[in-house]
């Protein structure tokens, strides 16, 4: 009420919520008296000074009641919940969607699918955020890398987590931070078990690595477990492959490293705990193990970098005065060089989501994380955006409600929290019945990402289900309160509304924004499977149909090697269907290939991939020859001639390469490129192709080489390459197999096709090709849901109008086409939104492959076909059914 100062001058009282305010702090008692006076001042002042003055000192004089012998007066009774009112709130919107039950079903499914998507992603992020955090050091505990700088400028060249065998021992005698120690190394080998060989990997380890990390120990000591030379921990599947029920503490195990079997017990049984550790593991042994597999040069160089290194701190401070200090120290036991050698740490906790400075640890860029966070609240949005549209289309119907109630004195705000109330009941039956529809569909859901999620309602689920349900609530009840209360109770008590609810343009802003995310993940997923079928098809620069692969193990002596590998071949040429067999160092499924260092007269370094093979592996794998010519057949062992790839040409810019020799101070003899291959994709299509060097004999190049970086070592033929011609596969494979059963070996017959190697490398990808499709679908479906229903509204309210025009002699088609016409052109506006948004999210996913697609009108064409087509069935069966109605039925219903 506004009261008056004179017969010309009317003055407003203060805004509620300052009146509000000031009732909760003020006690009865002096309520009444008090609040008088302070309405009589601000009279005076709004006279004298204005309004705006006088509301700011309105609340000086409220804060100034906050004084501890009033505030000791009031008795701090606040109303947060009143039951009966809720009560009624939840039983006006169990009637409302038991009377409107297509609506309901509508509201209720598409939050529901929404909701258990989020659910699902909520239960994978969580899994991801958990890995390392299990141990309880890990804040202490830093993985080494080591880093190449140019010492004049500061930038740095190269990093990576792959260090030399004696750099954290020499770091630990020098540098008093560092508590302990340990490092990590793998290699396959053999494993006998009833004279049946099983190939496994095996990790070399430091005796004080289960003391560092928490890993659970099942059986056995952590300070004993591996102190002995011949000590072996399993894990608890290999225990049970190995032994089955059997207690394996103090059992032995032939194991086969090289051509040296080995006689391990077992001193241990421990939990991985795979499903949430970046450090992966079968089978552990002592480091002292590692020198049967490589050389001693390697275990006492720092030039060589084949294992991780972990470090634990007596306490994580001031990290960058310790990575200096630990520089310092490595620059003593390196060679001078133009670059300076530099440590780096990185924390254990934050390991599995460092993606540029790896090792052979497992980790994940956190980008993908996000997109998924992103997908799933794209999905949600457009769920939540189908409520509300509907919600506000149905609230015509509710107008009268809401005036009666107006006119028996309902507040607005009141109202809004009828209506906020009615949101969060139907957004908590979705939240239940998405939880379930999320329980059915986790075996698929961690069959797409090759997860091993388990369903579990942890405290944190929960709180993101109760977060995305309260959300969804103020959100969807607000924007329909708003849309009704806006309404006059006058005009609501006569079924008329206005403002935007009469006009419609919320729901049709709400249409638009929902189909322009539909449409954008739609796009989205068609420039993924664009891509994919780009890589899967692209030419590789060899054939890889019908190129088989398997390990033949290794053996210290590389005669022997090379024997097996001729008998081998000798036995599969007689085989008029294989084409050819040839053996190579890194095997298809490394994408990380051996590289070398070779230093330059300027003091520069060129680092140049290297792959050693046989002379047969051009042909067999199928690489054209540019220039030059292939090795012979009977290439000598002690060649001295090479191959080099065109990007290494252009590297150096040779224009006559056949007479050119690799550049390098340090050669001591001539090598001869005989010839230059034409590129072929050797990594993956993120990377672009480097320069490459393909040798029969390492010593061709040994001299010239200064350091190596290995993820294959040391350097010999580890995988026999078999090209297979035209025909049944099957009978070859049978060939291959009894053939291998007829040499001296303990490798067990594994065979693989190359092109199935080489998907592998893409899983991330396919991965998530699935989840963008899956959430397409989803997005789509609800959002056709929610135009079905939207078009069932609009029928439904223009009932009467529909039966005049038939009787004025309107035909079918227009009545379809007046009906149809604005949601078409609200899909066609929603469709030119999402185009540029889904140009730019492409065009950026695509710049993390070097080799890609170009953008083509095609996809999003496609996308708009798509939506335009469900929106035309969509509505126009609903126009169509309405069209046939008889008008004396649609007048009279009204």
């Amino acid at each position: 009420m506004n009261f008056k100062l004179d017969r010309h001058t009317e003055i407003k009282n203060p805004p509620k919520w300052l009146l509000k305010l000031f009732k909760w702090i003020c006690p009865e008692s002096i309520e009444e008296g008090l609040l008088g006076d302070l309405l009589e001042q601000f009279a005076d002042q709004t006279k004298q000074y204005g309004e705006r003055r006088a509301k700011i000192q309105f609340v000086w004089n409220i804060i100034r009641l906050i004084h501890p012998y009033i505030l000791f007066k009031n008795k701090w009774v606040v109303n947060f919940l009143n039951m009966g009112l809720l009560k009624n709130h939840l039983l006006v919107a169990m009637r409302s969607m038991m009377k409107y039950k297509f609506y309901s079903f509508v509201n209720v499914l598409g939050l529901a699918a929404a909701i258990a998507l989020v659910f699902l992603v909520s239960v994978f992020v969580q899994n991801q955020w958990s890995f390392d955090q299990f141990h309880n050091k890990k804040e202490k505990i830093f993985r080494l890398s080591s880093r190449k700088v140019d010492p004049v400028s500061g930038v740095k060249i190269k990093e990576d987590a792959i260090t030399s065998i004696p750099l954290a021992p020499a770091l630990k005698a020098e540098v008093t931070q560092i508590k302990d120690y340990t490092r990590l190394a793998s290699t396959n080998v053999i494993l006998m078990k009833d004279q049946t060989p099983f190939r496994e990997s095996l990790t070399f380890v430091d005796q004080q690595f289960l003391e560092i990390f928490d890993f659970p120990m099942l059986s056995g000591s952590r300070s004993s477990a591996l102190r002995e030379r011949n000590a072996i921990v399993l894990t608890q599947d290999m225990a049970q492959k190995y032994f089955g029920y059997d207690d394996p503490m103090g059992k032995y195990i032939e194991v086969i490293i090289k051509d040296s079997t080995q006689t391990m017990q077992v001193t241990g049984i421990v939990d991985s705990k795979a499903d949430q550790s970046s450090i992966t593991f079968d089978l552990l042994v002592p480091l002292m193990m590692y020198q049967v597999d490589v050389s001693e040069s390697i275990f006492n160089t720092f030039g060589v970098g084949v294992l991780e290194s972990f470090v634990l701190l007596e306490e994580p401070n001031s990290l960058n005065d310790l990575s200096q200090l630990m520089s310092e120290v490595v620059q003593k036991y390196t060679p001078p060089s133009h670059t300076k050698m530099e440590i780096g740490l990185h924390s254990l906790s934050s390991m599995y989501f460092e993606t540029e400075i790896t090792g052979n640890t497992a980790f994940i860029n956190p980008q993908k994380i996000w997109i998924l966070v992103a997908i799933a609240t794209l999905v949600l949005i457009v769920a939540t955006i189908n409520f509300i549209t509907l919600s506000t289309g149905h609230a015509l119907v509710r107008l009268k409600e809401v005036g009666l109630r107006k006119t028996l004195g309902a507040f607005n705000g009141q109202l809004r929290r009828q209506f906020v109330a009615e949101a969060f009941f139907v957004s908590l039956i979705a939240c239940f019945v998405g939880v379930g529809i999320a329980f059915v569909m986790l075996p698929l859901f961690n069959n797409v990402l090759d997860a091993n999620l388990s369903f579990d309602l942890t405290w944190d689920s929960l709180q993101v289900l109760f977060i995305v349900c309260i959300l969804i609530a103020v959100v969807a009840g607000s924007l329909q309160g708003i849309a009704l209360i806006q309404t006059k109770a006058q005009q609501a008590l006569r079924g008329k509304a206005s403002g935007s609810l009469r006009a419609g343009w919320l729901s049709r802003i709400l249409i638009i924004i929902q189909f322009s995310l539909s449409t954008l993940l739609i796009m989205g997923t068609l420039v993924i499977n664009a891509q994919m079928e780009y890589v899967q098809n692209k030419e590789l620069g060899y054939d890889k149909e019908r190129l088989l692969g398997l390990s033949m193990g290794g053996s210290e002596d590389r005669d022997a090697n090379h024997r097996f590998f001729n008998k081998y071949k000798n036995m599969l040429s007689q085989e008029p269907q294989i084409q050819g067999v040839s053996a190579a160092m890194n095997p298809l499924k490394e994408k990380n290939w051996t590289k070398f260092r070779f230093m330059q007269s300027n003091e520069e370094e060129e680092n140049i991939f290297f792959n050693l093979v046989t002379p047969e592996y051009v042909k067999s794998m199928g690489i054209e020859i540019v220039e030059g010519k292939d090795f012979r057949n009977d290439e000598p062992r002690d060649s001295k001639s090479i191959l080099v790839n065109e990007a290494l040409v252009r590297h150096f810019g040779f224009e006559d390469p056949l007479n050119a020799q690799i550049p390098g101070k340090d050669f001591d003899t001539p090598h001869r490129i005989v010839g230059v291959m034409k590129d072929f994709h050797f990594s993956t299509l993120h990377e672009k192709i480097e320069p490459l060097i393909i040798a029969v004999n390492l010593q061709a190049i040994r001299s010239g080489i200064s350091g190596v970086t290995a993820y294959v070592w040391p350097p010999d033929i580890y995988q026999i390459l078999v090209k297979v011609g035209p025909g049944d596969l099957e009978p070859v494979i049978e060939k291959m197999e009894e053939a291998w059963g007829n040499m001296e070996t303990n490798e067990p017959f594994q065979c693989e096709f190359a092109n199935e190697i080489l998907a592998r490398r893409y899983q991330e990808e396919q991965r998530y090709e699935k989840i963008t499709t899956a959430a397409s679908v989803f997005a789509i479906l609800i959002a056709w849901m929610g135009l079905l229903g939207v078009t069932r509204l609009t029928v439904q309210k223009r009932t009467k109008e529909i039966g005049i025009r038939r009787v004025l002699g309107s035909t079918e088609l227009s009545m379809i086409s007046l009906l149809t016409r604005p949601f078409i052109n609200l899909v066609l506006v929603s469709l030119i939104l999402a185009a540029p948004m889904a140009w730019f999210v492409a065009s950026e996913w695509l710049q993390s492959f070097t080799y890609r697609i170009d953008l083509r009108a095609l996809e999003f064409v496609i996308a708009g076909g798509v939506v335009l087509l469900l929106t035309l069935l969509s509505v126009g069966f609903q126009a169509y059914r309405a069209s046939l109605t008889s008008p004396v039925e649609t007048i009279r219903c009204e």
